[in-house]
C-alpha cells in the first residue's frame, strides 16, 4: 500500500471508531473513546499532537522543535510583526498552529508530510 492508501485506511478506521462510540456520553466512557481513537491513529502510522493548547504560550522555536520531534517534516514559521517596541513579553510567542490550513487538533492523526504553519507574535 502507498501512503495515500494508508492515510485513507487510517481515516476510515478512525471514523468507524468515532461512529461506533458516539453513543458514549459520561466522562469515563469519553476516556475510553479517546483511548480507542488514539490507538487507531497510532496504529495507522499517523502523528497525533497532544495538549496542543499548552504550546500557545511558548516560544515559537520550542513549538517547532516539539512538532519536529513528533515527526512532522514540513513546518513553516511566520512572524506576524504585530507587536509594538515596548511589548517584549509576547515577542516570539505562538499565535496559531495550523495543519493543512486548519487549526491543529489533538484528536486528529496527521501524516508526517502535513503542511504545518506556526505563526508567532513579533515586533
Amino acid at each position: 500500500m502507498d501512503n495515500n492508501e494508508n492515510a485513507s485506511l487510517a481515516l476510515i478506521t478512525a471514523a468507524m471508531f468515532v461512529v461506533m462510540l458516539t453513543s458514549l456520553s459520561n466522562s469515563s466512557d469519553y476516556d475510553v473513546k479517546e483511548m480507542i481513537v488514539d490507538e487507531a491513529i497510532k496504529n495507522a502510522g499517523l502523528i497525533q499532537v497532544k495538549n496542543i493548547h499548552s504550546y500557545y504560550d511558548i516560544n515559537f522555536s520550542d513549538a517547532e522543535k516539539y512538532l519536529r520531534s513528533l515527526g512532522f517534516c514540513n513546518i513553516v514559521t511566520i512572524p506576524l510583526h504585530d507587536l509594538r517596541f515596548y511589548n517584549k513579553k509576547d515577542n516570539y510567542k505562538v499565535n496559531s498552529i495550523t495543519a493543512n490550513g486548519k487549526s491543529i487538533r489533538s484528536d486528529v492523526g496527521y501524516p508526517k508530510e502535513t503542511s504545518v504553519v506556526i505563526s508567532y507574535h513579533s515586533r
